[in-house]
């Protein structure tokens, strides 16, 4: 293998490292969000409850 060869094969590496790096935190955005929708959802269906009830 030529010096120029692994040059292009360790940069190639780090590429995919950082786009995957990038997917990574994406996806956690993406499940902070969705833990906050499940979050609220659940405070409106037991206010919902409480206030069939008459709790509330």
């Amino acid at each position: 293998m030529s010096a120029s060869s692994i040059l292009a094969s360790l940069q190639s590496v780090r590429r995919k490292g950082a786009l995957n790096c990038g997917l990574d935190l994406s996806r956690n955005k993406e499940r902070k969000m969705n833990g906050i929708i499940y979050l609220v959802g659940l405070v409106v269906v037991i206010l919902a409850v409480l206030s069939f009830f008459g709790l509330r």
